[in-house]
């Protein structure tokens, strides 16, 4: 039987989630010509600031990283990041396992609205966040900018993403 394992993912953990990233670049940003993919634009040193000042989740099975997930506070809101699982994992319920602990994390606190930004052209990933009962919000980066009293008003955001949010209690609800 296989132990599954989550473990919160901090510093130390960068490497393993920088991995991660870069390792599934190919499949999780299949626009992207191949020999961009490695390392994908992330600075080493910006991905250990967000591990600890969020909540980070790393899981485990048998002893083998499966994947990550992350969630960010922010004005009472909360940027989910990822989940982000290596391929193999895809499709067996590693993801929902991720998410089911970020979003009990955003619960216990208070975080409303959650939200991510997804590559439009990651229907795959568009599909997953909405069985979750998140919805698209914007697709033009200027309203995206101003969402929620100008939220992400400092971010640099992509002209080719998308905004999907969630109140955390139409999350919980089902």
């Amino acid at each position: 039987m296989a132990e599954r394992k989550l473990t919160r993912a901090r510093r130390a953990a960068a490497a393993m989630v920088q991995d991660i990233i870069d390792s599934t670049a190919h499949f999780y940003y299949p626009w992207i010509p191949p020999d961009a993919y490695a390392p994908l634009p992330r600075e080493h040193d910006l991905l250990e600031v967000e591990l600890e000042q969020g909540t980070f989740w790393a899981g485990f099975e048998n002893h083998l990283p499966f994947g990550f997930v992350g969630l960010m506070a922010r004005e009472g809101a909360g940027k989910l990041v990822g989940p982000y699982l290596y391929r193999d994992y895809l499709g067996c319920g590693y993801g929902k396992v991720l998410l089911d602990q970020v979003l009990a994390d955003a619960r216990e606190l208070q975080l409303n609205p959650i939200y991510v930004l997804v590559h439009r052209e990651a229907a795959w990933a568009l599909s997953f966040y909405r069985r979750w009962g998140f919805e698209v919000i914007a697709e033009d980066p200027e309203f995206i900018a101003r969402w929620h009293d100008g939220l992400l008003a400092g971010e640099d955001i992509p002209h080719d993403h998308v905004l999907l949010a969630s109140l955390t209690d139409n999350i919980f609800s089902e």
